[in-house]
């Protein structure tokens, strides 16, 4: 069985639960049909490398020391070295205790991207790149330097193949040069609960969002805004639980507060592991998407996999995955078509066969089918 080396910039560590699950699974995908040694790197206190087995795959979290000296200079020389240092240990230990790798695979370019990129070539094993970062479809990669800029194309065209987790950002990618003449569609990966839980009595209808609170991205404000305007005239019992965290967190609980709902219709939990996510899901009632842009959204496809209909924006990869028969579609930026749409559904008025909602979502997302399209690109090394 070939071994892969699967490095990802995003991955879920102590520090972060929600970061990079999407990663995680394809790494998980992929255990079904390979060796799988996965290396991600986080900053931490002290430098240390963890080793866990998760779900047939090995995971190798090298915690490289985040320095905090008075010299900013030296603060950015120092945490390059040591986040270096923590890379080449990494790959070091999987080379010790898994073996040599066949082939490496790299996740969300970033710097650490190009170490694997050259480790690959010095060993002559093929390298594969795969795609999830949103900054192609909002122009946030205009805004990198032009050496990273360049080294990310011509390590997208040097690779033996390269992959995007839906078709809005494979063509916002090839629109910034970053492309390859072997570029695959390999979606995110879905799961359902593998074991059940007591449905949690509430007679409120519950709208869920999870998601890392940026507003500029994810526009969790305006779902916040349309709630208020909904519990205060409507006589439905509501609550909107949001799970996830972020840099505009404060924020959105201080525009619940305002609205006096905080904690009482609108719950904040916070950053969760991925199975509080799915049994959240299965309790409820509406899941919401209101971002400015998503790649693919795990969770608007596991959400039809619970049979939970979704109401998303029409923001790139939602487009691709949602259809009327699990769901609606609204404008960006539009609290009158989500107002709206939270209605349509609460109030029965759409019917969603759930049975069918599921069997969609698995066929074309669920673990096999993503790990045969992984197959499938790796294929292609043996004729490049």
């Amino acid at each position: 069985m070939k071994h892969i080396l699967f490095f990802s910039s995003w991955y879920p560590t102590r520090n972060d639960l929600q970061n990079g699950v999407f990663a995680q699974k394809h790494a998980q995908a992929l255990a079904l049909h390979y060796r799988v040694s996965v290396l991600t790197l986080a900053p931490d206190a002290h430098s240390a490398l963890v080793i866990t087995v998760n779900d047939r795959c090995i995971e190798f979290v090298a915690y490289y020391k985040q320095w905090n000296t008075r010299l900013k200079i030296l603060n950015q020389l120092l945490n390059v070295c040591s986040k270096l240092l923590s890379l080449i240990k990494g790959i070091c230990k999987i080379n010790k205790s898994e073996g040599k790798p066949d082939l490496y695979h790299a996740n969300v370019y970033t710097w650490p991207v190009v170490c694997i990129w050259f480790a690959a070539k010095f060993c002559k094993k093929p390298f594969f790149y795969t795609e999830h970062w949103s900054g192609f479809m909002t122009g946030a990669i205009r805004k990198q330097n032009f050496v990273y800029r360049k080294l990310n194309q011509a390590i997208a065209k040097n690779a033996n193949a390269i992959s995007a987790v839906s078709h809005s950002l494979k063509d916002a990618m090839i629109a910034q040069g970053v492309s390859n003449r072997h570029f695959y569609i390999t979606h995110n990966v879905v799961e359902v609960p593998n074991t059940s839980r007591a449905p949690i009595i509430n007679p409120a209808k519950i709208l869920l969002t999870v998601a890392d609170l940026r507003d500029d991205i994810k526009n969790v404000s305006s779902i916040i805004k349309v709630v208020a305007e909904l519990s205060s005239v409507s006589s439905t019992n509501l609550e909107f639980h949001i799970i996830g965290d972020g840099p505009d967190s404060a924020m959105l609980q201080a525009l619940a507060y305002e609205r006096n709902l905080l904690g009482t219709v609108i719950h904040f939990l916070g950053r969760q592991p991925n199975i509080f996510v799915l049994h959240s899901i299965s309790n409820a009632d509406v899941c919401i998407i209101n971002s400015n842009v998503e790649t693919f959204s795990v969770f608007t496809a596991e959400s039809i996999a619970q049979g939970v209909p979704v109401i998303a924006t029409r923001c790139g990869g939602t487009e691709e995955i949602i259809t009327e028969k699990c769901g609606i579609l609204i404008e960006k930026n539009n609290d009158a078509q989500l107002k709206e749409a939270i209605r349509l559904i609460l109030s029965g008025s759409l019917v969603f066969n759930k049975a069918e909602m599921k069997h969609y979502a698995l066929s074309r997302y669920g673990m096999e089918s993503i790990g045969k399209a992984f197959m499938a690109m790796y294929n292609t090394a043996e004729h490049v």
